[in-house]
């Protein structure tokens, strides 16, 4: 009951224990009322914050000035884009393969504005068709996996590779050597994303693990 509604078992679930008739398909009927109970909220809301890893998303900082149209209330309506994704997908029994892309996406009209989504006019958060073209749905393109992939000023292969191993394979990453330097840190050019990806992946103690991370 807590891990799914995020409470104590309600009194039918106690009764279920009180008289010992808990059996396999009594445990998965429970499952779907309590998942019910709260149209899948709860559960959505307590498990996307975790998996997707809000509190990361909350401390990075981007800058106002190079991007004025992000705000507090954009930031709120990416982390609720996650959760009713997640609703979505409870709600309607879809594949898990639907995180990495989906014929969907979970949207307002902030986030529509964003993503280049006509014909959305309200705030109220709906399950909307793409076209077979979009490069929108499933989590990875989502405000807050994208986001979270950056350092708040300019996206890193290496956080979205660590993110995907971590969230979707399973793999721990290793915390980097002692004294890695940063990104650029040993060019006086200004490079390109993938250029520095590069220059970091040509150092001997950072090699193996970014050769997962960022292909």
């Amino acid at each position: 009951s807590h891990f799914l509604t995020s409470s104590p078992p309600d009194k039918a679930l106690y009764k279920k224990f009180n008289q010992a008739s808990v059996t396999e398909t009594s445990q998965r009927e429970e499952i779907d009322r309590l998942l019910e109970k709260t149209n899948y909220r709860d559960f959505s809301e307590g498990f996307a914050s975790q998996w997707a890893d809000f509190t990361r998303f909350d401390n990075l900082t981007v800058n106002s000035k190079q991007y004025p149209t992000f705000n507090m209330g954009l930031r709120y309506s990416m982390k609720q884009e996650v959760i009713h994704y997640f609703q979505e997908m409870l709600r309607n029994n879809l594949p898990i393969s639907n995180l990495v892309k989906s014929d969907f996406v979970t949207i307002n009209a902030q986030l529509a504005t964003l993503y280049g989504i006509p014909n959305m006019t309200r705030n109220k958060f709906e399950s909307v068709k793409l076209p077979e073209n979009s490069p929108r749905g499933g989590f990875l393109s989502q405000g807050v996996f994208l986001l979270s992939g950056s350092n708040g000023e300019r996206s890193s292969p290496t956080i979205r590779g660590m993110m995907l191993l971590n969230r979707f394979m399973n793999k721990t990453v290793p915390p980097p050597p002692p004294n890695v330097p940063e990104l650029g840190a040993e060019s006086d050019e200004v490079l390109t994303t993938r250029k520095l990806v590069e220059l970091h992946q040509s150092q001997v103690q950072c090699a193996s693990c970014h050769r997962d991370m960022d292909n």
